[in-house]
């Protein structure tokens, strides 16, 4: 088992403005990395691990490199955790998830996430009863929350890890204020949560096996203190619904800390867009790829471009009897507004539009719109 340390690819879309202008004529076929490096292999203690005879054979080895600079990377098989250094290929932290039954849960999905001055990652489970969301502790390799979901998790995003009504908390709704620590969690129903991570108890620890209930609330941000008060000293959590589901699984999540936007895919090719400091909808439409799952996002934002635009990236994919079908869809955003923090942040307030202005299949040609 290994893993690939470095990838510098030809085009560094982060620092340039998309071009819709010109047709694009290097197929994506003909593109190289300019540097990679030789592959790391991974310590012998976790290929074991991840490759254990109780692993049923239906359990699929995934994992991620961590955002931002801790250089960590996940992998997960059954209900196998480990995280490893991406660059030297060291074992950093390991957990092996325990189940109600006698059948082991499986990891679903996983996301990292620092609060307080500790390291960790949200992780999603798979039991025979349901689904758990759980904040697994890098520092001590335990879990310290735990949360019983709806429906089957498919993916995770953190919003915030503090809370109050502080300036740091301004981009929120009122309601979200009385959170502490926010995760966006969707299901492959169409659950779209906003979860209390109820980091302002830390008194006592949980495990897996002894996961809180939720309690899934639609009221008025008034009502959210003496709820909360109410359902913590039971020892649950709130959580936001941002709508009911539709039987239509949400197969891709970002948090977007630009456009303060939450942004959903569907496995039917609809893209939805969350204000978070209003909690409503603000787009909502179909890829030009179809009814192809939307499969990841990555944000873009212009270097000098005197408009309020920025760019979204949305990637649909699905194995067909032809073989992948993967395409590539930009998306550009205007607002009325682009404010410069306090904190030195940027922001930008007020979509007016949200258009599709190009798509790219890679095994095809691009088309522009």
């Amino acid at each position: 088992m290994f893993i690939l340390q470095h990838l510098h690819p030809v085009l560094h879309a982060r620092h340039q403005r998309p071009k819709t202008n010109r047709r694009h004529t290097v197929s994506m076929r003909d593109l190289a990395a300019q540097v990679t490096s030789s592959l790391l292999r991974f310590p012998e203690v976790t290929v074991d691990a991840l490759g254990e005879d109780e692993v049923t054979l239906d359990s699929v080895l995934h994992g991620k490199f961590t955002v931002g600079r801790s250089g960590l990377a996940w992998l997960a098989c059954g209900p196998q955790l480990e995280v490893v250094h991406a660059v030297t290929g060291e074992r950093f932290s390991a957990y092996r998830f325990s189940g109600v039954t006698e059948h082991p849960p499986t990891i679903l999905a996983a996301r990292d996430f620092s609060w307080l001055k500790r390291s960790g990652l949200l992780v999603g489970l798979e039991e025979d009863e349901g689904s758990i969301l759980c904040l697994y502790d890098l520092g001590i390799s335990r879990v310290v929350k735990a949360v019983v979901m709806p429906g089957r998790i498919t993916a995770i995003e953190p919003l915030v890890s503090y809370g109050g009504a502080s300036t740091n908390t301004q981009h929120l709704h009122q309601s979200l204020r009385w959170f502490f620590g926010v995760a966006a969690v969707v299901t492959d129903i169409g659950h779209v949560l906003l979860v209390d991570l109820c980091l302002d108890d830390l008194s006592c620890t949980q495990s897996e096996l002894e996961a809180s209930d939720l309690e899934v609330v639609n009221k008025s941000p008034s009502e959210i203190p003496r709820l909360r008060e109410g359902v913590t000293q039971q020892g649950r959590h709130l959580c936001l619904q941002l709508c009911s589901p539709t039987g239509t699984g949400a197969t891709a999540l970002q948090y977007i800390h630009r456009t303060n936007q939450l942004a959903v895919g569907f496995s039917d090719g609809y893209l939805q867009l969350w204000n978070m400091k209003t909690l409503k909808k603000e787009y909502h439409s179909q890829l030009e790829g179809g009814r192809v799952p939307v499969y990841a996002f990555t944000f873009q934002e212009p270097e000098n471009d005197p408009r309020n635009c920025c760019y979204l990236w949305a990637v649909q994919s699905a194995q067909d009897h032809e073989g992948d079908v993967v395409s590539l869809h930009l998306l550009q955003l205007a607002f009325g507004e682009r404010k410069c923090l306090n904190s030195g942040k940027i922001l930008y307030e007020g979509l007016e539009y949200c258009e599709e202005r190009y798509s790219q299949d890679l095994n095809g040609t691009p088309r522009f719109l």
